[in-house]
């Protein structure tokens, strides 16, 4: 099951306990993979700018600070993977890591092939991907996170809205951190990753592209 539902119903299940100041079981620890109070986000895409990767950071650290404010046992942990495209990027994002705080929340992992993407994919809790890149046309990575029944925060830019389901949580107006620092607190407690996956088998499959086009070509032909 590409959306590692029992697991990650564990982990929600926990990490919700967590969040109200009760206590679980090793048990539900155990079935949670051992670290329900960690929040894995991941971001995957070109380490740019414009793709997200600098606001998603900020909402990370923002994110683990309101937590920490509040004395909640929940933290994030960042995972980047992609590469750095700018010379400048890959220096600000190193610069970052130079802030412990920041050194301990946020991993770059580089590229990813398949099967490691696919298990970054299946390891996270929430997916992130606020992008505001001028060429964004269909958000691959958004349909490969919904494959995976993971919640996604993404932003309401070009046609992104229209790929995930009707009054979805998880949109932020771009370049907004503190909109997605409070997306991803709340999508990692919230069950949206099996309404994503059933978006994903009604719209996205390959039979269903194809019977798309299927019905394209009939269209013309008709026309004709």
């Amino acid at each position: 099951d590409l959306s590692m539902s029992p697991r990650r119903h564990a982990r929600r299940a926990a990490r919700n306990r967590l969040a109200a100041g009760a206590a679980i079981s090793e048990a539900e620890r155990g079935q949670a993979g051992g670290d329900p109070q960690i929040i894995h986000v991941l971001f995957l895409a070109l380490c740019t700018r414009e793709k997200g990767l600098f606001d998603t950071i900020t909402a990370v650290l923002q994110a683990n600070g309101n937590l920490a404010a509040a004395n909640s046992p929940l933290t994030l942990r960042l995972t980047v993977a992609g590469e750095f495209t700018s010379a400048a990027d890959k220096v600000e994002f190193q610069k970052i890591l130079t802030n412990p705080a920041a050194a301990q929340a946020i991993h770059h992992v580089g590229f990813l092939a398949e099967d490691a993407k696919r298990r970054a994919f299946a390891g996270a809790d929430v997916f992130c991907f606020p992008t505001y890149y001028p060429a964004e046309s269909f958000g691959l990575v958004a349909i490969e996170a919904m494959a995976f029944g993971l919640p996604i925060v993404t932003t309401r830019w070009r046609s992104l809205p229209e790929m995930l389901p009707r009054d979805y949580p998880g949109l932020v107006p771009p370049r907004s951190p503190e909109a997605i620092a409070k997306a991803l607190i709340a999508l990692a407690t919230a069950d949206t990753g099996r309404e994503l996956r059933e978006n994903f088998l009604q719209r996205f499959t390959l039979k269903r592209h194809l019977a798309a086009l299927a019905e394209a070509l009939r269209t013309v032909e008709t026309a004709r």
